[in-house]
Formats: structure tokens, C-alpha cells, sequence
């Protein structure tokens, strides 16, 4: 084992399994315990793992010391093992990273070969697990042989299936999360990038239960096809995000057309117009599903609605404000979140500016200075982009809380939001919640009611829609709240993409994380519309722009499914594809006046004009709605207003749609700012008596 100078390592052992039952899980924590202790080496359990728990994590980190419980999603022990690696590296700090599949059966001997080798050398060290073919078939004497000829192909040496060990500074050099999450496909190309082919810690034959049986071999092959076009020398390198994007739109483009070509026999200007309508028939029907899909259905609404009785507070919260140029609303916004119904002790708050920001900074101090007796920090940085990413991961080195709230610099969230994601967390064991939020001041100008009916369709129907299909959304910029734990494990956020609570999202919906909405009048956070018709279009372009910039980076193409990866993709053009829906208007009545078609696929050209008609009729009717749910207020005026604007409401969006991709082209990264004021705190935001009581169950 360990010799002198490795006496102080603290090791992080991520261990595995699926149908093992607690006391073999003990026993193994027991055994490797007393191997690596005795030795004077500080050990660190971490059990990467989702199976079907008696009880919750909590109370097993509770009754077993050293050990901490990260489930997730189950995706696989791939995706286990590469969140128990970010975990013991990113969060517990620990200086030698050892992952074993309990399942595996290893005994203490070929444990202890493994870790000593590692550690005497400080290079990483892959066991080799060696599948016997010995009075085998030979359907599975073939299925051995394919497996070592794939492993050569990838330019590895020996059957990499077995435990890993390896000092955690040799992971730093490379996102884990880019990983491939396949069963053992990921450690092969962690192999192939520390360039471990060749130094197996020895090889062993697999025990009963070891998992080696015929499913495994032929999962094995499947997830080696996969490597092999991963780790294609360059493939990375061939294009640039700009190019694969652009061509990717033009290949869709084509194959749509050409398919329209097949099925109608269309070509020519006929064909094209075709092929459009064709498409955003498909776009303005799958928009209309999610904008109805909990719109005064309450049955389902129920589902997604706030708990009715909370649970003891128990988690700690961090509440994250970052803040640029905003004097007019920073004292205001630190007032709502410190006064939200928690213990005090249990909570924080962090506002975070540039320090050239003096206005914002002095105008928070003051506020600090009107709660004695709130923990409240006002943070400045001075290096890095100036944006609200690159303020968010300064405050998360400070964080302490358990959960970590993120809110707006004018947001007015609901008072009782805190007991909402305690008792969800602890009653449900998710990883982030998302809360609604949502937009009021509607009658300012003549684009704020349909404004804010984006909101309220997007929060209310929208994300549960997509969070009952595949668990996977683009979050929301504020009202979201993580386990700390999680954000340090992937870095925090990426201080160069424009939606950075977009790709957040999609980075941990990659690992697994157990994501929950919910939606309730009585706890969204408040906000404003944009004050002029500039700042609309620089937000909206910002937004649409970084959507791009996810969909070029192609995290979105790592996510475990099919349906995830198709749902994200879709998700991350659909600004583009609702602009496309707006702007198709015109060239819809033209193709009945100019283009010789049939009468049948004439009127099919004008289907994607009816969906946007039935959409503007679904906006009208929920505007009524909202009007009724937080002001008790009926002005049939903006029934009219909503009706006249929706088109050039739409033509508004399809422009900033045009504008992001231009300015995505010409790599213009430039965070835009939009103004606020406190317009959405002119009147009362929560109907009287419908603020929720303190019951604890």
C-alpha cells in the first residue's frame, strides 16, 4: 500500500451497483475501509448510483460517515461513474480518484494491487477484467473475439472493463461531462485520452454475478461501434461550429424538400413552398400542444402545482443576485428575498457586481445596511466577461447553502417560494427545481400583454409539457434552484454563452440530475417587460443567440436518448422555427395568387397561417384568464390590443431571430443589458388572501 509520503492521500472511492443489496454495499465500504485506513490513507465513499432506495440519501449520508449518496436519473453505470469522478474531484477535493463496480466481486487483493500501483507510480491504472471463453459456444467465443478486435481498432490494448485508478489531476486536464456515457464506452476513451493503453493493474477472471454474461458482450460491442467513430483522429477539428451549424440547417432544408418531392411529385418554387408549409405545419402544431397542454385543464395543472403543506425547513439556501446597472431596483429586489418566509438562519444572500458598478454596489450596501441582522454579501470581481454567467460562478466559490437560488436583479418572487423547494427536495429527492415566473406589468405598451403571455404559457404549460416528455428543459435565468453539489461538479456556468441558464440545464440533464417544474400563482417571481421596442429585440436576440450557441457547441448530442436529443435540438431552433412560422405569412398568400398549384395543396399552404391563428385565439382567452388570476381585473380593450398586435408581434420576434443568427455569424458575443425599473411593482402582486399559510407536516 501507500509508502510514507502517500500516508496523508484522501481517496475518493466511487463505487457502483445495481441489484446489490445494502449489506453487501456495507460490507464492501467495510472491507476497502480497514484496506486503505490501515494504511494511513484518509477514504472517501462515494456511491454513484439510483437504485430503489428504502429510504432518502439524506439519512444514509446520516448513518454511514465518509460516504455520500449521489443519485441520479439512472442512466447507466456509465453515467454514475462519471458523476461519482465529478463529485469526489469537483466537491470533496480528494487526491486519488479509485472507481469499483461492486458487482464485480473483487476481492481485497486485486483492490489493493490496483490502488498500490496507482499510487506508487501517480499514473492511471485500469484493471483488466479478462471474460473466459473455456468450454464456451462459439456464438459467444465470437463475441469475444469482436470485442478484442474493436479495443485494438481504438487503439487500446487490453479489455478495459475493470476498476479504475488514478490521481484526480488527470482529469483536470478535460470536461468529464463530454464523456461518452456508455456502459464501459467512456472508459475507454478516457483510456485512450491519458494514454492508459498498456498498463492494466493485472488481469482476472469474472466472479459469479459479475455481470459477465452474454447481454454484456453484446452491449459492449454496441457501445464499441460508437467509440470508434468518436475517436476519429480530427473529426472535431474538420469544421467549425459556424460551418456544421449552417450546413446543418441546409441539409434539414434539403431532405425536407426532397421528401415533399417524393410524397407530391412537386418541384420547382411549387415544391419548396410545399416542403415549408409542410414543416411549419409540424412547428405550429407541436406549439399549440404545449401551449395547451395545463392551460385550464386542472387536472393536470394539479400535477405540476406547489405542494399544499411544506416539511420542516432543513435544507440551507443561497440566494444568488447578479447585478449590472441597476440602481432602481437592486434595494428592493435584496428587501423581497430577505424577507421570504425561512428561517433566517438557514439563509444567505449573495449580490454580485463588477466592481466598476459603483452605483449598483452602493444602492445593495444600503440595503444590507436597512437588515440587520440578514446574512447578506455584496460581492465584487473585476476579471472575466462582464456578464451575469461569469457573476454567478464568482458567487458560487462563496456559496454555503445546500440550495442555490438564482434571481433576477428586479425579481419579486413569491414569499413562500423556499418552503415550495424545501419540501419538494426532501419529499420528491429531485436535484433542481424550477419555479414559474412571470411577467406583469401588461398594459405599458402595445407589445407587453402578449409579452407577457409568453410567460405565462412557457411556465405554466410549456416546461411541463417538456419535463413530462424527456426531463430535459432550458431553465429559466432566475427562480431555479440547484443542489450546490451539482454546480460544483460541472464548474458552474459557462461565462461565454448568452442563455447560460439554458445550457446549465442541459449539461446536468446529461448526468442525470432529477429535475422538477412547478407552477403556482400564489409563488412566481415578478417581473417587468423591457421599456422600449430596442431593448425587446436586444433581449430577444440574446436569448435566441445563445440557443445557438448550445446548439453549435452539440452538448445537446451527448444526452442519454434519442428523444432527449431530438426534443433538445428542437427545443434550441425553435425560436428560429416560430420566427420562420411569422414571416411564412406573406409568402402563404402569395402562393395562392402566383404559384400554379393544385386546389388541394393551396389550401395546404395556408395550414401554417390557421396555426398561427389558432395560437393568437389561445393567447386571447388566457390573457382573459390571467387578468382574472392575478388582478381580478376585466379590460375587454386588451382583448382587441392582443388581437391587432399578435402579427406584428411575431414579425418583432422573426427580426431579432434574423439579428441573433447575424450576429452569431459574425461571432459578436457583446452581453446586451436591459433596463429595468420596478414597472411590475407599481401594484399588488398576489390576489389578497391567497398567500399560502405555514403548515408543516
Amino acid at each position: 500500500m501507500p509508502d510514507k509520503s502517500q500516508d496523508n492521500c484522501h481517496i475518493g472511492m466511487i463505487l457502483t451497483f445495481n441489484e446489490v443489496s445494502f449489506r453487501q454495499l456495507k460490507l464492501a465500504i467495510d472491507s476497502i475501509k480497514k484496506l486503505l485506513s490501515d494504511k494511513g490513507a484518509r477514504v472517501s465513499f462515494v456511491v454513484a448510483d439510483n437504485p430503489s432506495w428504502p429510504v432518502s440519501e439524506v439519512d444514509l449520508a446520516a448513518d454511514w460517515p465518509d460516504t455520500y449518496f449521489i443519485p441520479g436519473e439512472k442512466r447507466g453505470p456509465g453515467t454514475a461513474y462519471i458523476r461519482g469522478f465529478l463529485y469526489a474531484d469537483k466537491v470533496l477535493k480528494t487526491d486519488h480518484l479509485v472507481m469499483l463496480d461492486i458487482d464485480g466481486g473483487y476481492s481485497r487483493e486485486e483492490i489493493n494491487r490496483l490502488v498500490k500501483k496507482s499510487l506508487g507510480s501517480g499514473q492511471p491504472v485500469i484493471g483488466t477484467r479478462k471474460m473466459t471463453t473455456e468450454n464456451e459456444r462459439l456464438p459467444k467465443k465470437l463475441l469475444n473475439l469482436l470485442m478484442h478486435w474493436q479495443t485494438r481498432w481504438c487503439g487500446i490494448d487490453e479489455e478495459l472493463t475493470g476498476p479504475v485508478a488514478l490521481p484526480a489531476r488527470a482529469v483536470e486536464s478535460f470536461d468529464l461531462t463530454s464523456m461518452p456515457d456508455g456502459k464501459w464506452e467512456w472508459l475507454w476513451a478516457l483510456a485512450r485520452k491519458l494514454d492508459m493503453a498498456g498498463t492494466p493493474a493485472g488481469a482476472w477472471r469474472l466472479k459469479q454475478g459479475g455481470g459477465s454474461g452474454k447481454k454484456s458482450s453484446y452491449a459492449l460491442i454496441g457501445q464499441g461501434w460508437a467509440l470508434i467513430r468518436q475517436m476519429r483522429p480530427g473529426r472535431d477539428r474538420l469544421l467549425n461550429q459556424k460551418v456544421r451549424l449552417v450546413l446543418g440547417l441546409i441539409a434539414g432544408a434539403a431532405v425536407g424538400s426532397i421528401g415533399i418531392w417524393l410524397i407530391t411529385g412537386l418541384t420547382g418554387w411549387a415544391g419548396l413552398a410545399a416542403a415549408l408549409s409542410a414543416m411549419l405545419l409540424f412547428q405550429g402544431i407541436f406549439t399549440l400542444g404545449w401551449m395547451v397542454y395545463a392551460w385550464q385543464n386542472e387536472q393536470v395543472m394539479d400535477q405540476w402545482r406547489s405542494p399544499k403543506t411544506y416539511l420542516r425547513p432543513k435544507h440551507t439556501f443561497t440566494a444568488i443576485v447578479p447585478a449590472r446597472h441597476e440602481e432602481k431596483v437592486i434595494a428592493q429586489t435584496v428587501r423581497a428575498v430577505a424577507k421570504l418566509n425561512y428561517p433566517q438562519n438557514m439563509c444567505e444572500i449573495i449580490v454580485v457586481c463588477r466592481s466598476d458598478d459603483q452605483g449598483t454596489i452602493r444602492q445593495a450596501k444600503a440595503a444590507r445596511e436597512l437588515l440587520p441582522g440578514y446574512n447578506i454579501k455584496v460581492l465584487e470581481f473585476t476579471d472575466g466577461p462582464i456578464n451575469k454567467p461569469r457573476g454567478l460562478n464568482v458567487a458560487l466559490k462563496e456559496a454555503r447553502g445546500d440550495i442555490v437560488a438564482i434571481f433576477d436583479a428586479e425579481d419579486q418572487p413569491g414569499r413562500d417560494i423556499y418552503q415550495v423547494v424545501n419540501t419538494m427536495m426532501l419529499k420528491g429527492n429531485v436535484d433542481v427545481v424550477q419555479s414559474g415566473v412571470q411577467l406583469m406589468n401588461y398594459a405599458d405598451r402595445w407589445w407587453s400583454a402578449l409579452n407577457v403571455l409568453e410567460y405565462y404559457f412557457w411556465f405554466k404549460s410549456g416546461l411541463p409539457f417538456l419535463s413530462r416528455m424527456a426531463q430535459v428543459i432550458p431553465l429559466g435565468g432566475n427562480t431555479v434552484f440547484f443542489r450546490r453539489e451539482w454546480l460544483k461538479m460541472i464548474d458552474g456556468w459557462d461565462d461565454k454563452c448568452l442563455t447560460e441558464d439554458a445550457d446549465v440545464g442541459i449539461r446536468l440533464a446529461r448526468l442525470g440530475v432529477r429535475l422538477a417544474v412547478t407552477y403556482d400563482e400564489k409563488h412566481v417571481t415578478q417581473e417587468e417587460t423591457p421599456l422600449t421596442i430596442s431593448d425587446f429585440i436586444r433581449q430577444r436576440s440574446r436569448w435566441d443567440q445563445g440557443f445557438l450557441q448550445i446548439f453549435a457547441k452539440g452538448d445537446w448530442r451527448r444526452l442519454p436518448s434519442m428523444k432527449q436529443r431530438l426534443l433538445a435540438g428542437y427545443i434550441l431552433l425553435w425560436p428560429f422555427a416560430q420566427a420562420a412560422l411569422a414571416l411564412y405569412v406573406p409568402v402563404a398568400l402569395g402562393v395562392g395568387f402566383w404559384l400554379k398549384l393544385p386546389v388541394g395543396w393551396s389550401l395546404f399552404s395556408l395550414m401554417p397561417l390557421y396555426m398561427l391563428l389558432m395560437q393568437m385565439a389561445a393567447q386571447m382567452l388566457a390573457f382573459d384568464e390571467f387578468i382574472r388570476r392575478y388582478y381580478r381585473k376585466i379590460s375587454g380593450k386588451y382583448l382587441l390590443v392582443v388581437m391587432v398586435t399578435y402579427l406584428p408581434y411575431q414579425l418583432l420576434l422573426g427580426y431579432a431571430a434574423v439579428r441573433s443568427l447575424i450576429r452569431f455569424m459574425k461571432g459578436q458575443t457583446g452581453w446586451e443589458k436591459t433596463a429595468h425599473v420596478n414597472a411590475h411593482r407599481i401594484e399588488a402582486q398576489v390576489p389578497a388572501g391567497e398567500e399560502s399559510e405555514r403548515v408543516y407536516v
